[in-house]
This record gives structure tokens, sequence and C-alpha cells, in this order.
């Protein structure tokens, strides 16, 4: 038996990438990592910004999570597409702790630097990437333990830093729940939304016990603030990690993939224009409900209507497979053999371009060519 070769592997298609700022800010270098969507470069499409802080423990947790949930059609599309940026550390406790630690002596001896990190990040690192990437002044951040802390703090004193917030057991414990006596004093100037999530087995803890201090004051009081709460049972404070990036980006996001049928375009375009209002930034529908509105649309007979959002489909998403084959099947219905013919084609040569095609599309879109012309292709 011959011995298999094993080669070594980038990742997997659209690997990601790693770049390293030269901070004047912080005095030092930082390396960041970077996914960007598949299809980034065959698009002009700008994307928010997914922040992933802790960068070389959580950021391919995220990215792997993003990328199933906006990429792989076949398995739905259930978030927005979003360039993905993970900062690497180099001393956590500096960076992410608002204040020094007043214990004598310190446990924690270089914290109290945070509001210098903010800095970074506005002044440096998310002007380079606005310069450099197709990006938007809309940013999601993802933190676990003392980077919640920091995510939550930037919430308040640096309200323009962040609109969205996935914090992982966020350690606000600090400086006497710190956190907890801004967000009760101080308000916001702008609708945020948040997802906080602890272990259940962390009842009894600082971080637990902080958490649910923070959400009485959130309960008891109006703020500018849409936020969950999510529980994960059986894990402690770093165990339910990739449970809480799963359901967190699902609560999040969770009115992306509408859970209502629409019976017209207009319904459609309406329901996305205030997502968009909501989230800060122009949300574009994801392909299941117009082709999901097409084929209803289809199966009464309204074809003009159907080629309608067929047509919106793919000028939002040019690269959707299924968006070409089901435009065929709709010209089709319209009497236009030779438009349909070239739609399927283009399903196909759509599919073939992805870095890894779908072997059971291409077959479908194959066998209606060869079913329209008679002979196999």
């Amino acid at each position: 038996m011959d011995i298999p070769i094993i080669k070594k592997t980038t990742g997997g298609p659209n690997p990601p990438m790693t770049l390293t700022l030269d901070s004047q800010i912080l005095g030092e270098k930082r390396n960041v990592y970077i996914q960007l969507p598949e299809g980034y470069d065959r698009t002009q499409k700008v994307y928010p910004i997914l922040c992933v802080l802790d960068g070389e423990w959580l950021f391919e947790t995220v990215r792997a999570n993003m990328r199933f949930y906006s990429e792989y059609e076949v398995m739905g599309i259930n978030l927005p597409q979003m360039v993905v940026i993970g900062i690497e550390n180099v001393d956590r406790d500096r960076d992410y702790v608002p204040t020094p630690d007043p214990q004598d002596p310190p446990l924690y001896k270089t914290a109290g630097e945070a509001d210098l990190f903010a800095e970074f990040l506005t002044n440096e690192l998310f002007p380079y990437f606005e310069q450099n990437f197709r990006v938007l002044p809309n940013r999601t951040v993802v933190g676990w333990s003392f980077s919640g802390l920091f995510a939550l703090y930037s919430a308040v004193r640096h309200q323009d830093l962040f609109d969205a917030f996935l914090c992982i057991g966020p350690a606000i414990w600090w400086d006497d729940e710190l956190v907890v006596k801004l967000m009760r004093e101080t308000p916001l100037r702008k609708k945020k939304r948040v997802v906080i999530t602890c272990g259940s087995n962390e009842k009894g803890g600082t971080v637990y016990e902080s958490v649910q201090n923070l959400l009485k004051i959130l309960e008891e009081q109006p703020v500018n603030l849409e936020y969950e709460y999510i529980e994960i049972d059986g894990v402690g404070h770093s165990w339910g990690i990739p449970e809480a990036v799963d359901r967190g980006f699902k609560h999040l996001f969770r009115n992306y993939l509408p859970s209502e049928e629409f019976s017209s375009l207009g319904d459609l375009k309406e329901y996305y224009a205030h997502l968009s209002q909501g989230w800060g930034f122009e949300v574009f529908p994801p392909d299941s409900p117009l082709i999901d509105l097409a084929n209803k649309l289809l199966a009464s007979k309204e074809t003009d209507g159907a080629f309608e959002v067929l047509d919106t489909l793919l000028t939002i998403s040019p690269n959707c497979s299924l968006g070409h084959f089901y435009m065929g099947n709709c010209l089709l219905l319209l009497d236009q053999v030779p438009d349909a013919v070239k739609a399927f084609q283009d399903a196909i040569d759509v599919e073939l371009a992805r870095p890894v095609p779908n072997f059971v599309y291409l077959q479908a879109y194959r066998r209606k060519i060869e079913k329209m012309s008679g002979s196999p292709q």
C-alpha cells in the first residue's frame, strides 16, 4: 500500500490574513487577524466590522461561526456578512481594564489603560481599515472576561466605538462594579444592542453576581440599550465560550432571517428598511426569503412579480447560483427560452467560480439544461 502524501493546508478556501500595525498611541506593534467575507473580491459591497478582542483565543471560533452562518448557501444564510478583525493581545490587563488595581500589592500590576486602548482603536486601527478595506463605520465587538469588561465599559465611555456587543462572562465586578455604576448614571446617545452570557456554574462567583446586578439596573430604568441575557447550562467561565458565540450571534442578529412570510416585494423591502434603521447600516435581504417569495409568486402564476423579486435578488447577490437557477425557471414560464438557458448556464458558472462548488447544485443545473436541449452536457 502506498503511503499517502499529506499536504499542509492554508485553512481551506478564503483563508484569514495577518497584518502588523505599528501603533504610535500604544508605542508597540500589534498583530491583527483578518477574515474577509466569501465573495469580497468579486463584489463592491461595503461590510460592517466584527471586532474580536482576545484575538489569539477567540478569533478562530468567531470567524468559523460567522462563515458557517453567513456564507454557506446550502446551510441557509442566518447572519449578515462582516469583515472579522481579531486583535492579538500584548498586555490584556493594561488594555481591557479601565482603572488601576487598588490592592496593595496589586495583583493586576499594569491594569488601568483601557482608555488608551480605546484611543488606539478609534484613531489608528479602525481608520486603517476604513482606508484600506470596504468597511462601514458600524462595528460589533466580541469580548470575554476582561475584554467583555472593556466592551461594556466602552459602550458608556466611548460611545462611538461599537454599535453591538457580545459579552461572554464579562468581568464587570472590577472596581466595585464600575460598569454597573456607569450604566446607571450615563445616558447613551444612540441605541445599542447587547447580548450578555454567563455559565450556570458561575453562580455565586463575582462575574455571575455582578452581571445579575447589571441586569437589574437595565430592567429598572429605561436606557437606550436593547439587551438580552443568555445563561448556558452546565459550564463555567471558559467552557461555554463556543456555545456562547453560536447562541450569542443568533440572538444579536435574530431578525436577519425573518420568521414571517412576505406576500410582496414591497413588504420584504419595508421589513429590511426597518431593520437597517435599527441596526445602523443598510441590511440587504439574505437569499432565502427572496427565493421563498419568488417561488410563492410562481406557484400563484404571478410570473412578473416573481421576475421582479429574482431580479432584486441577483442585483443584491450576483454570486447566488440558486438565484440564477430560479430565474431560469421563471423565464421558462415567461416563454423566454434563450434567456432561460443563459440563466441556467449562469448558475453553473457562478457555482464553479466558488472555492468549493456544490456538486449537488451543479448536477441539478446541468440536468435542467440537458432536459431542455435533449442531449447530455
